[in-house]
């Protein structure tokens, strides 16, 4: 726990850091087909998405430590002020894991935009440049690389089309499915059927949400592959070797 408080703080001044790296206009060629696909709305919002994620994990937090402190219980003496306090201290530890690899995994994801500025698939249908039928047109060059243009439409938020890569939605769904299946796996003492059904359910709706993103035309194959791969990476590399398999949860420690 310890590491976590004193990691947290560290993560913010980066965060700050690589806030303040600006973002660029990338250019594009004429004949890109790939960043001229229609603006559609998001399938599932990056706020439904967290929504989701926390909680289910919530419940799932609550339904294994419950399963845990019972087969303490069964196992030790452990006082009334025990179960309280080692409920909550679990509680603290979760939130702390949480926050802190949250914020981590925004780091990666916020230098990886800022730096490749990699335009969307609907770039061209969100931002309308100005005067592309003449810069684009039948007689211009097809491999014209265009710079310098204005984007005309009224709500378009400029810096959003810029951060294709890698998928933001994409890595922090993986993120959270792996770290919550593997919380499962080491947490939960109910029958392992019930477990293995809740951990494919995690992992099929993070696939859902990751493929979503290809059918609405925000990223590319690469970018989702990309972002999923840093998601499952940070929180397996996290639970597994970090935190040593969340062996600081244990109630075994609380015997009165």
């Amino acid at each position: 726990m310890v590491s976590l408080v004193i990691s947290w703080p560290i993560l913010h001044i980066m965060n700050a850091f690589v806030n303040l790296l600006p973002y660029q206009m990338t250019g594009f060629f004429c004949d890109d087909d790939e960043i001229r696909h229609p603006y559609v709305d998001d399938t599932v919002t990056y706020g439904q998405m967290a929504l989701f994620f926390e909680t289910f994990g919530v419940v799932c937090i609550l339904l294994c430590e419950a399963s845990c402190l019972l087969q303490a219980i069964g196992q030790w003496s452990l006082t009334r002020k025990s179960h309280y306090s080692a409920v909550f201290m679990n509680g603290v530890l979760a939130v702390l894991i949480y926050t802190t690899l949250h914020l981590a995994l925004n780091n990666i994801f916020d230098l990886g935009k800022l730096t490749t500025s990699r335009l969307r698939p609907n770039f061209i249908d969100y931002c309308q440049p100005a005067n592309l039928t003449q810069l684009c047109g039948p007689d211009a060059d097809p491999h014209r690389f265009i710079e310098g243009y204005t984007c005309t439409r009224d709500n378009f938020k400029l810096f959003d089309e810029y951060e294709s890569f890698p998928s933001g939605h994409s890595g922090y769904a993986a993120f959270m499915a792996t770290l919550l299946i593997l919380y499962l796996h080491h947490r939960c003492r109910i029958p392992r059927p019930i477990v293995a059904g809740i951990q494919l359910f995690l992992a099929t709706s993070a696939f859902y949400i990751i493929v979503s993103r290809v059918k609405d035309y925000k990223h590319r194959l690469s970018d989702v592959s990309t972002g999923a791969s840093i998601g499952v990476a940070l929180a397996y590399y996290a639970v597994e070797y970090s935190l040593h398999g969340l062996k600081a949860m244990e109630y075994y420690d609380i015997v009165e």
